[in-house]
């Protein structure tokens, strides 16, 4: 039975300083006084079962989604029926803002696993960024970031060769680790082979692949979903373009 989402309105009460609702969703960055008042107009707290959509392209823009735990894909539609993930989305990121400009979702929002966020009126959150300097640099901050970093991912994607590719993916999920309780050389791949695949623009068949052939090489330790990177100054190297992937005859002992 396919499940749905479980909207669970959330009082004042429930998102107090130690209560441990909300306050692992709100992004880094902002003064305690900020966050006090941005947890007051958290409304409703979202579970999403993995493979369900928390927003769906098209849909009219009226909040915005602060994720908690788990993670989220970006999936555009284009006019020919394919689809094609854009973005993976972590905990403490601020999800929603790519409706702000048409005021209508521009992709789908699917979870990975089983996550939960917090949604926020868009209606209050202007309000906020009226009255708070503070909060309206946050968000053009954010909002100015997402767009540098699709910039830099049309850019870098369309000029890679297939493992500088593979190399930037495992950098990023690195980067990334630390906002989900892990130390950055350590997480796990909640997307499917398939999923990494239509991020980076390679067949399923090419990524898997190309993580075997890192994982015999000591650059990487795959085990399922958790990998952890032995060589992040390889994947590096092999990113600037300074080292000649997989050029040496033997795998590297680490």
């Amino acid at each position: 039975m396919r499940r749905h989402m479980n909207r669970i309105p959330i009082s004042a009460a429930s998102i107090l300083p130690g209560s441990g609702a909300c306050e692992d969703c709100l992004p880094l960055g902002l003064s305690a006084h900020l966050r006090a008042r941005l947890r007051l107009l958290a409304v409703h707290r979202i579970q999403v079962a993995h493979g369900e959509t928390l927003l769906h392209a098209g849909a009219a823009f009226r909040h915005l989604y602060a994720v908690c735990k788990g993670s989220f894909k970006s999936v555009f539609l284009g006019e020919d029926g394919g689809q094609q993930i854009i973005a993976f989305h972590w905990p403490r990121q601020l999800l929603g803002l790519s409706g702000f400009a048409e005021k209508t979702c521009l992709t789908d929002l699917i979870a990975l696993e089983p996550t939960e966020a917090y949604e926020f009126s868009w209606h209050a959150i202007e309000a906020l960024a009226r009255e708070s300097p503070e909060f309206l640099e946050h968000l053009l901050d954010s909002m100015s970031e997402r767009l540098a970093l699709a910039k830099r991912d049309q850019f870098m994607l369309g000029s890679m060769c297939s493992t500088q590719k593979i190399a930037y993916f495992l950098l990023q999920m690195a980067a990334h680790a630390p906002a989900c309780g892990l130390a950055a050389g350590s997480f796990t791949l909640p997307m499917t082979r398939e999923d990494i695949g239509s991020y980076l623009g390679l067949t399923m068949e090419t990524v898997s692949r190309l993580l075997s052939q890192l994982s015999k090489a000591g650059v990487v330790l795959i085990d399922r979903k958790r990998v952890t990177l032995r060589k992040s100054d390889v994947l590096q190297a092999w990113l600037d373009g300074e080292t000649k992937p997989f050029a040496w005859k033997s795998p590297i002992h680490v």
